[in-house]
């Protein structure tokens, strides 16, 4: 909200003489500046280059790319242009009304993209948090591990994967949810059936390992996921949980490794 009041500044400088010098190319690019700093903070200077970048690339894109269409659209005709004008007389140019409806969401489905590209530069890899899970009727408070490498997600409903390691929790873990995880093949040819209330969280996931291709990858989808970032906030993400009979920390440092997608979502609850 505060980058939007000073992007508006500009505007005065076309109102009142007095602030002309807002119109200035350099004071337009400081302008620039202190709006991307306003609204992501300066952590490197790598990462406020590129978001500087793609501020302007955004705007050029966008406000070209209507400005483009909206004469690609027009044309000569002056009974045409004379009956539109006497039809909306006094609200405006009737394309141009077409754009701002079109335009304003495609700004901003790329808006949100974007968004979720610089969260994800803000991450802090390979540091620890702590996570709550919950599914079913079973509840652990674990150690997670932020991990470029994790890539798993389920292609249909695009949802990350978390991998978490059983090595310590076979003890409260069904047997068949287990056995399932570790050969999917034996759950699809009717050899295991699962407890009442997980067949309907199980997805099966298309994974690659190292020399083969074609495994599948059993997830579940919990009732909940709770993250509690350094900063004392926590992230609720939509996730699925696979889990892993191997222990995923020599030294035991963590037992689950976090999808990184997971962290880019804006925390909503406070931790007391």
């Amino acid at each position: 909200m505060a980058a939007g009041v000073l992007a508006s500044f500009s505007v005065f400088g076309y109102v009142s003489s007095f602030l002309s010098f807002l119109l200035h190319p350099l004071v337009k690019l400081a302008l620039s500046f202190l709006i991307v700093w306003t609204a992501f903070g300066f952590r490197r200077f790598k990462f406020f280059l590129q978001a500087t970048l793609t501020f302007y690339i955004t705007t050029f894109i966008m406000g070209g790319g209507l400005i483009g269409l909206h004469y690609f659209l027009q044309y000569e005709s002056q009974f045409s242009q004379s009956l539109v004008i006497a039809s909306v007389k006094g609200f405006g140019d009737p394309i141009s009304w077409v754009f701002v409806i079109i335009g304003f969401p495609v700004l901003w489905f790329i808006s949100t993209k974007q968004s979720e590209k610089w969260e994800m530069s803000k991450i802090r890899f390979n540091e620890t948090v702590k996570v709550y899970v919950e599914i079913a009727d079973l509840k652990w408070n674990l150690t997670g591990l932020v991990d470029s490498g994790n890539q798993l997600y389920d292609p249909i409903s695009k949802l990350p994967v978390m991998i978490l390691s059983t090595s310590q929790l076979e003890d409260q873990i069904p047997s068949e949810i287990l056995q399932t995880s570790q050969n999917p093949n034996h759950y699809l040819e009717g050899i295991i059936s699962l407890p009442q209330g997980w067949d309907y969280r199980l997805r099966m996931i298309p994974a690659r390992t190292v020399g083969q291709s074609g495994e599948l990858l059993v997830a579940f989808k919990p009732d909940q996921i709770v993250i509690e970032t350094k900063s004392g906030g926590c992230i609720e993400p939509k996730g699925l949980i696979a889990f892993s009979s191997h222990s995923l920390s020599s030294e035991g440092m963590f037992d689950c490794i976090i999808h990184p997608k997971m962290m880019t979502k804006l925390p909503h609850i406070t931790a007391s």
